[in-house]
């Protein structure tokens, strides 16, 4: 609730204090949750094989602009810019902005009550369910914790809408992955003219015919067939592809911190691999490799290993199914190396550290939460 106003200066500071929810606290029960536990990280996979996979991935080194952490900061920092994490936060679907078609603009529907998720596996959950709960925290918050508590918290009471290239992924997503049930699921609309009137009429028919259905662009089609042509010539993604299930979620309680976890893995190809698809501008070896810096993707993979270490005793291998979003639509894909997966794991670890202390507290910081100033000059790249 708002607890008052204060004024400085021209500026106006709400302060609001938050009353949390036993569920959303975390449990200190370390026997809740299925799953064996463990004190040391796991071996995630060492080496690759060139000829099979398009490339090993790794982080860039030092001063490239990854997840770094500042000695003198009382907590983690994201070295990029809020900016891109916001980007980042949209979801560990997908990337870059795209345009979306006026007419894809669809009636706000009514907030309904979801349950909290259960701990073990869950098929079949759909995404309003899972996005909806507030008992569990993604690796899309942990992210935001990285920034600030004051990030995180923010999330939680005050979550962004979805965005324009969130769409673009789950399309493509339903497209690649469920398309048994893409068409009951999505439906395209024509480009109209709403400012006339059979704009207008043709608009409201499409409505109709889209009724429980998420509506996107119809020009999305023909790039989106193009991704879905390239990653079936693609050896390793056909392999990939060609057996597993879509969406599973997953939840656990950390054995370490009590913090209630959950995510939702794009694609189970085997107890040994999980696959991840990214909608992303620039899907070369490089490009692709500073987005994983730049958006936290090493967290979302170290977490979702995780997770899968947790409720089954496996190690997972990691792999990214890079899709093109602009011409030619290429698909590429990679496999995390275990320093990309180790340093995933380390910056998971603290952030949910910092969740179970902040917790502890009752006090979720912003950004300088000792009101100091910091010294700051231009980045090696300048």
């Amino acid at each position: 609730m708002v607890d008052r106003f204060l004024t400085n200066g021209g500026l106006r500071v709400v302060c609001v204090k938050m009353t949390w929810p036993d569920a959303y606290r975390g449990s200190s029960n370390r026997n809740d949750p299925p799953g064996p536990r463990r004190n040391q990280p796991p071996s995630l996979g060492t080496g690759c094989n060139g000829s099979e996979w398009l490339g090993a991935l790794a982080l860039p080194a030092s001063g490239s602009r990854p997840l770094t952490l500042k000695a003198q900061d009382p907590f983690v920092s994201w070295s990029g810019s809020n900016s891109e994490m916001e980007t980042a936060m949209s979801s560990d679907l997908h990337d870059d902005d795209a345009e979306v078609a006026e007419a894809c603009e669809a009636p706000a529907t009514p907030a309904r009550e979801v349950p909290d998720i259960p701990f073990g596996v869950t098929r079949g959950m759909s995404n309003e369910d899972y996005h909806g709960d507030r008992s569990a925290v993604s690796s899309t918050q942990l992210k935001r914790m990285l920034i600030s508590p004051a990030h995180f918290l923010s999330g939680i009471t005050d979550p962004e809408e979805s965005t324009e290239a969130l769409l673009f992924g789950s399309v493509l997503h339903g497209r690649l992955l469920e398309p048994d049930t893409f068409e009951s699921r999505f439906f395209a609309m024509p480009k109209v003219n709403r400012a006339r009137k059979e704009g207008k009429q043709r608009y409201a028919e499409c409505m109709v015919q889209a009724a429980g259905r998420t509506v996107y662009p119809e020009a999305w089609k023909e790039p989106i067939e193009r991704i879905i042509d390239n990653a079936m010539t693609h050896r390793k993604a056909r392999e990939l592809l060609a057996k597993g299930e879509a969406e599973v979620a997953l939840v656990w309680l950390d054995p370490d911190t009590g913090v209630k976890c959950k995510i939702k893995i794009d694609w189970w190809h085997d107890a040994r691999t999980l696959a991840d698809v990214k909608s992303a501008e620039d899907v070369t070896f490089e490009g692709f490799r500073r987005s994983c810096a730049r958006l936290g993707y090493a967290l979302s993979a170290a977490m979702y290993c995780e997770g899968v270490y947790q409720l089954t005793g496996e190690e997972p291998e990691w792999a990214f199914i890079a899709c093109e979003k602009g011409r030619p639509n290429t698909v590429a894909v990679y496999r995390a190396m275990r320093p990309f997966l180790e340093r995933g794991r380390s910056d998971f670890r603290r952030a949910l550290h910092r969740l179970a202390e902040c917790r502890a507290r009752g006090h979720f910081p912003m950004l300088q939460a000792e009101g100091e100033w910091e010294d700051i000059d231009l980045p090696r790249w300048a």
